[in-house]
């Protein structure tokens, strides 16, 4: 008979948004895989909104990139662990490191290689938290003698819709979501990740190639896979005098994947999304705007077409200018 898998869940970072999130955290990730949770993470937190998803130009560009604006607060981070996630929660470490530290760390680094005005003392302060979090693992293995199975590293201001399950996980292989979040018009699941940028190191022989998409919210290894882990923040600062484009999805790819040859597996059934601080508990369909061509006479949309009568004149216009082509000209 097949033995029972160990899960460990590891949180990193900001709590946020956790107390709202931590229903479909334990409903979809912890009480499905019956996993013990871990946590290491900043004395503080901040309230990042929708805005910080970066302000685009006309184009399509980033032109404003308002992560490194969110700043912390101390907002009672032990008791607030201790009170949402219970005795699911196994150990946990707050550190009391602050920006200016990680913006110490890299000063090495030419503004001028910024890319898309995100500071990277930022993501550095994620992989920080995330190595932080998988130490605090292997302490707890070492004191316990024994190992887990699985491990899975994710935020704690995501919501996830589906089980995360820990079954038929391969070793050498990092398993993550082929997708993040919903698009706000329709409500369709967005499937693509952002993508890693371009590298080559034509002196090790080594390179990122363009056109992937990667992920650093959920990422699930084996145990023995995760041992990548260990030296993760050393190894990112390296990568970064190196060259190694400043995104935080191109630097884990080239850690994970180039230097550790793990192979990606994208999963089609993991959907969640970041859950931002001025979001509401539950969207439905009369949040959406797709609402304008299910139903034009609801009372919500009745209200939309009086705020907007000329937005909603050439709407409806085109819709009916679609039926009159598609009834008599074709």
């Amino acid at each position: 008979m097949k033995k029972d898998i160990k899960v460990a869940v590891l949180l990193y970072g900001f709590l946020r948004t956790a107390d709202l999130t931590v229903g479909s955290l334990i409903r979809n990730v912890v009480d499905v895989n019956n996993a013990d949770i871990f946590y290491f993470g900043p004395d503080s937190s901040d309230s990042p909104t929708q805005i910080h998803k970066g302000i685009l130009d006309s184009s399509g560009f980033v032109k404003i990139n308002p992560k490194g604006e969110a700043h912390e607060i101390p907002c009672g981070i032990e008791d607030k662990l201790v009170s949402i996630y219970g005795d699911k929660l196994r150990n946990y470490k707050l550190h009391y490191k602050k920006f200016d530290d990680f913006n110490e760390q890299t000063s090495f680094v030419d503004k001028n290689e910024y890319l898309f005005n995100l500071n990277p003392a930022r993501f550095v302060s994620m992989f920080y938290n995330m190595q932080g979090a998988y130490e605090l693992m292997n302490e707890y293995e070492e004191k316990q003698n024994f190992r887990y199975d699985v491990i899975i590293i994710t935020r704690p201001d995501l919501s996830f819709y589906a089980p995360v399950s820990a079954k038929n996980i391969r070793h050498g292989y990092v398993y993550i979501p082929a997708g993040e979040g919903f698009c706000p018009h329709t409500g369709n699941r967005n499937i693509g990740l952002s993508q890693v940028l371009p590298y080559r190191n034509r002196s090790e022989g080594k390179m990122v190639p363009s056109g992937v998409g990667f992920n650093d919210q959920l990422l699930v290894l084996t145990g023995k896979t995760a041992s990548c882990m260990e030296n993760l923040l050393d190894s990112v600062l390296m990568y970064m005098r190196e060259k190694v484009p400043l995104t935080p999805e191109t630097l884990l790819y080239y850690h994970l994947v180039v230097n550790n040859h793990l192979k990606v597996q994208y999963i089609m059934e993991w959907p969640y999304e970041i859950v931002r601080s001025d979001d509401v508990e539950t969207i439905t369909v009369t949040d959406l705007m797709i609402m304008d061509l299910i139903d034009k006479y609801h009372p919500v949309v009745k209200a939309r077409i009086s705020r907007h009568p000329i937005k909603y004149l050439f709407k409806y216009g085109r819709i009916r200018w679609r039926a009159f082509v598609n009834r008599y000209l074709r």
